[in-house]
């Protein structure tokens, strides 16, 4: 009884410090996204109410979910309108980008922090639940980052990948565009073939994140 109590416990603790990380990383994915395209003269963004780090305005519940139960997800998708770039599909590249890159450096921020905590305030009240926090908080940003980079529609990656295509393909694969969640939700959900490669992804970040912060310690 006492080790089934304290699974349950372990359970609950862990959750504690996936969700408030789930949030901010899928609202600084989303609100990046969002910015770099109003940066580039699309006010769609904007008048959506997404130029926000609200957590409720890019709350999406199953890849929330998914970011709580499996470490990667995604979150309500900002409307934006490449009609108003000047270069349409570098302003695509841009957008999509966005995402994944404020999770490297929201990732990378964490990192900085838990080195930081463990050199200057380990001994304080608190440790190992701030420390675990700011691991989730590396993990998980990571994460989101490498999954999003994935060229399966509709993640960032395939809108990166279609913009680089010549323009008679680019048009060809958006007639199929609608049809990727169906293929992404049947690839993470009946196979493991993603598993992978999203955990080479993470972990080649997270080591070139802890070169880059060596100097801390």
């Amino acid at each position: 009884m006492n080790g089934i109590l304290g699974n349950f416990l372990f359970s609950l603790q862990e959750y504690l410090y996936i969700i408030p990380m789930a949030l901010i990383a899928l609202s600084f994915h989303e609100v990046s996204h969002a910015f770099v395209s109003y940066l580039q003269g699309d006010p769609t963004p904007k008048d959506a109410g997404r130029l926000t780090l609200n957590p409720l305005a890019s709350f999406d519940l199953w890849g929330a979910l998914c970011m709580v139960f499996f470490r990667f997800g995604w979150a309500k998708p900002v409307p934006i309108n490449p009609a108003w770039y000047k270069n349409k599909k570098r302003g695509i590249v841009l957008t999509s980008l966005a995402g994944p890159c404020s999770n490297i450096l929201l990732a990378l921020l964490f990192m900085i922090l838990w080195k930081l905590y463990i050199v200057y305030a380990w001994s304080h009240i608190g440790g190992m639940w701030v420390l675990r926090l700011m691991e989730m908080g590396i993990v998980l940003n990571c994460s989101l980052a490498v999954f999003n980079l994935l060229p399966i529609s509709p993640l960032d990656g395939s809108k990166v990948l279609y913009a680089l295509l010549p323009t008679r393909i680019y048009y060809k694969i958006l007639q199929y565009e609608r049809y990727g969640m169906i293929v992404l939700i049947l690839l993470m959900y009946f196979t493991n073939i993603l598993d992978v490669p999203i955990a080479m992804g993470v972990n080649g970040i997270v080591t070139l994140l802890d070169k880059i912060t060596h100097f801390i310690g």
